[in-house]
């Protein structure tokens, strides 16, 4: 995952569906990111706490979360606890055309301050799960079918959804969020201070301080390690020791990383690539 703005690799169709899983050492923690895709969330077991821009608030079993195309968002499920929530990224932009265009704004510009019980929602993601897990001659055609009857029954109950008026973050926040993520990309193998992120940005450090929290939901050290942590993965899987690992990412220490990891991950490394291994 991207550490902000997130770049969704569409296959033949320009959808992507899957099930994000928590089990009893490591809880979900998608971090806040947006993307150009509009996201629904159906809860299949479980409990997590959901941010949709400012607004967060908690999800449970059979709930239902509408998220509009570059809505910050972040997902985190109970340490400790198993979770499963199914995962849907569409491209409107390649599911609306000409007259229906309007259709496409009114989803795309949406987005859940709250969840809501939606079963037949729920339901019909489901439906396109299995379907798109099938091998069929048509699964496309199919597929694209019970995308249009899920966008179509959205819009029929649209009028009744807890929809936030203005889901967007601004021009000057994205600017911002684009150059400090430029910084933190080139910089995080290094000590990085607010200060000189503050200085990159031309912010003041109190100003910077308030912006980063309220365009991110979190602190700017805490999403410096949310970085790092995230980068360390895909290292720990290509073979690479935890002390390598560590330095590499910017740690001081090989304790600092194992406590920054269990902080983010809900589990150390050794239980990450024990889970990584059983999944493939």
């Amino acid at each position: 995952m991207q550490p902000f703005r997130e770049c969704i690799l569409m296959p033949s169709l320009p959808l992507k569906i899957f099930i994000s899983s928590a089990n009893r050492q490591c809880g979900i923690t998608s971090h806040p990111h947006w993307h150009d895709e509009t996201e629904l969330l159906y809860v299949l077991k479980g409990s997590a706490f959901q941010q949709n821009n400012d607004c967060f608030f908690s999800i449970k079993e059979e709930d239902f979360v509408l998220i509009g195309e570059n809505c910050v968002h972040s997902t985190y499920s109970d340490k400790g606890k198993p979770c499963e929530i199914l995962v849907l990224q569409i491209a409107l932009d390649r599911f609306f055309f000409g007259r229906d265009w309007d259709f496409h704004q009114k989803i795309a510009n949406a987005c859940f301050v709250s969840s809501i019980r939606y079963p037949k929602g729920g339901a019909l993601m489901k439906d396109i799960l299995l379907t798109s897990n099938g091998n069929g001659l048509y699964k496309d055609v199919f597929l694209r079918g019970k995308i249009y009857e899920l966008l179509g029954i959205l819009l029929e109950d649209f009028d009744t959804f807890p929809l936030s008026a203005n889901p967007h973050v601004t021009q000057t926040q994205k600017e911002f969020i684009k150059k400090i993520m430029q910084y933190i990309e080139a910089n995080y193998k290094n000590p990085i201070t607010v200060k000189d992120a503050a200085q990159h940005t031309h912010l003041s450090v109190s100003h910077f301080v308030r912006e980063f929290k309220n365009v991110m939901g979190m602190s700017f050290k805490y999403y410096v390690n949310f970085f790092r942590i995230n980068k360390s993965g895909a290292l720990l899987l290509k073979g690479n020791s935890v002390t390598y690992t560590a330095l590499e990412c910017g740690f001081n220490n090989v304790d600092s990383f194992i406590r920054n990891f269990k902080k983010y991950n809900g589990c150390t490394p050794s239980m990450y690539l024990c889970k990584e291994k059983n999944d493939i």
